[in-house]
Formats: C-alpha cells, structure tokens, sequence
C-alpha cells in the first residue's frame, strides 16, 4: 500500500502524475476528478482526511485545475463541522490563501503537502530557450515590464500571468487563469485593428474568416462594444511567475503546449517563465509548437 495519495483535477498534469506514481492513490474532488477516479465533496473534507490518514496515507500531492466548489451547508458532515469556519474563510481567499487554509487542514491531519514538482523535478526545466528562437531587445523589454507588474499584483494575490506588448500592459491574470486571458486578448486583436506591423497580418486574418477559411473552435469572451476598441501595439509577450511567498507546493505557475498555442493565437512574440518558479508540460512539444508558431519560449 502507497504512502502517496494524489488529489487530481483536470488538466495534463494528473496524467503525468499517474504515470509516473502508478501504485498512488488518485482521488478528485467531485465534478473536477479525472475520469474514473475516487471522488469526494468540500462537504465531507474532514471525514475523507480522517480516512485517508487511517488508510496509511503520508503524502498528499495537489495536482491539476480545480473550480471553486458551492458549499451545499446542509450537507455538511459531523467531522467537517467544526472546519466549516475555515473553509468559508478560504472561498473568500485568493487562490494562494485559500490553498493555504487547505495545506493547513491536511497537515493537522497528520499528512506532508509535496508538490509536484518534487515528485517529477524534470518538470522544472534549466535556464535557457526551449526552441531554435530567442526573444527580441523589445521583447527583453516587454518581459521586463510584464514581471514588474506581476510583482506589484502578486503581493495582492492576483494572477500569475502578464501580457505585454511595446511596453504596454494588455492583459494580467485573474481569477480565471491564463488561458482566459490569452482568449481575451485573441478575441481584442481580432475585434481591433492593431497598430505597426500587424496591420498586414490581421487583414490576412479578416480575408481568411471572411472566405471560411479562418478562425476556428474554441469560446472566447465576449468582445467589448465596439465604442471600447483600441489599437494594440503589435508582438508582445507572456510572462509567469509565482507570487511572492506563494506555496509552490500546490499552486505552481503552469505551461504547455497549449499555452504555447493560445499566445499564437493571441499574435504574440513569445512567452517567458520563472526559472524553477513554472511547470512546463511535456517539453519537448512545447518547443516543437513554438518552433511551428515562430514564437520563442525562455526559462528566465
């Protein structure tokens, strides 16, 4: 019997968990678990850590996206009861303060929190870029600027990503998460004309979708009244970063290769990430996408 226990969510992250820790118990909560796997609800928190303590449990890994549940009060059991303060505390939290409150309740169950990047290091790439592509001396810049503002809005617990672009600030995380915004922005820079050189490239982009050719999947936000457009500065980048004091443990800055294919598809130059501060899934696709994109990507 494993000592390891896995809470998963969604996302590539449970997957490589699992493949790399096959004899771990998976469990999920309820309407965010990977498919097939042991489910339980916030309701009845303080019952499934009493059991999964008893069970021989010492290690608790959290792992992939998982929504804010609604907390159904009537459903709450005797062992949670007394955690029922906490926990509604936490839901007002941010991400990192809610998580926080939730490490806590774990080890008072007498389990050690580990992250992920424990249990697989080689999600933690070197310094350097992943790719055949470096970034520009305006990029240099617009990464930057990007980081100096996730160091004012990280303190506050907002977000772990930035976009930049020219040196002007076109999106920063929130509540919910990079991909979100990376949309927003696409849908901005398809609604908006930009300025500078990605003029030519958006009116390909309008001929394409106007013969059908163009576009494709996905749901964007809504776009802003069209009163509310603006030109945007061409290229730009992505930046992420943890927050300050942030418990990398649960809550560490991700990427992918579909990072790699939302920040093309948003028009940007390329994206940079916290040397031993950001997972990057499956590394190697991340630089075949960027390659393909001619977008660059760099562990900074």
């Amino acid at each position: 019997m494993t000592d390891l226990c896995l809470i998963a969510g969604q996302g590539r992250l449970p997957e490589i968990l699992c493949a790399a820790y096959p004899e771990a118990r998976v469990v999920g909560p309820e309407g965010d678990a990977p498919a097939g796997v042991e489910t339980f609800r916030l309701e009845v928190l303080g019952s499934f850590l009493s059991e999964l303590a008893a069970s021989g449990v010492r290690r608790v890994c959290l792992v992939g996206a998982i929504r804010r549940p609604v907390v159904d009060l009537s459903q709450i059991d005797e062992a949670t009861q007394p955690l029922v303060p906490r926990i509604v505390a936490a839901l007002g939290k941010g991400d990192a303060g809610a998580l926080r409150v939730l490490v806590e309740l774990i080890e008072e169950a007498g389990m050690e929190v580990v992250g992920a990047a424990e249990l697989c290091p080689e999600l933690l790439p070197p310094s350097g870029v992943l790719g055949t592509r470096d970034p520009t001396e305006r990029d240099t810049r617009d990464v930057e600027r990007a980081l100096s503002v996730l160091s004012t809005t990280g303190p506050a617990d907002i977000g772990q990503g930035c976009v930049v672009a020219g040196g002007q600030v076109l999106a920063v995380e929130t509540l919910p998460g990079t991909d979100w915004m990376l949309a927003s922005v696409a849908a901005m820079r398809r609604h908006v004309q930009p300025a500078g050189p990605a003029r030519e490239m958006n009116l390909k982009s309008q001929t394409l979708e106007a013969l059908g050719l163009g576009g494709g999947g996905g749901t964007d936000p809504d776009p802003a009244p069209e009163s509310l457009w603006a030109p945007t500065p061409a290229g730009g980048v992505l930046a992420k970063a943890p927050k300050p004091d942030q418990d990398l443990r649960v809550d560490m800055p991700t990427i992918g290769p579909d990072t790699v294919r939302r920040a093309a598809a948003a028009g940007l130059s390329g994206i940079a990430v916290a040397s031993d501060g950001v997972i990057v899934l499956d590394r190697d696709e991340v630089a075949r996408a960027a390659d393909s994109a001619g977008l660059w990507v760099r562990v900074i």
